[in-house]
């Protein structure tokens, strides 16, 4: 289940936008208790891509937000890491769903600089 950042830090300028990012999150947690009690293995863990779209409408947002923080364009693109390629972001999505490593982590953060961060314990 894919999510964006809001969804752990809010997005005060989008209105409803982070607290719907965030709602994935607690539908994954319901799947996952559903699939405890039906036992069928399967579990749902939400990643969160910290890194801005491409869209028109994801550039009127950052230029919303890099005024109302009084920065430039790429001072306010540094903050979000280094961009990370479709293909980078899918192998990252296999090792959460297959490394062990993971298996305690319920909701993760993918970054192309950073990897992956634990953002949320197993649910409980």
């Amino acid at each position: 289940m894919g999510s964006s950042g809001a969804a752990q830090n809010g997005s005060p300028l989008s209105g409803g936008y982070g607290g719907a990012k965030r709602m994935l999150w607690f539908m994954a947690q319901y799947a996952n208790g559903v699939s405890k009690q039906k036992v069928s293995g399967s579990a749902s863990r939400p990643s969160c891509r910290s890194r801005w779209s491409a869209a028109p409408a994801s550039a009127t947002r950052r230029q919303r937000l890099r005024r109302r923080h009084g920065i430039k364009r790429d001072e306010f693109l540094e903050r979000f890491g280094a961009p990370m390629p479709p293909r980078e972001f899918g192998e990252k999505v296999v090792s959460v769903l297959n490394d062990p490593k993971y298996a305690d982590g319920f909701a993760f953060g993918l970054k192309g600089d950073s990897g992956i961060t634990m953002l949320e314990g197993a649910a409980a």
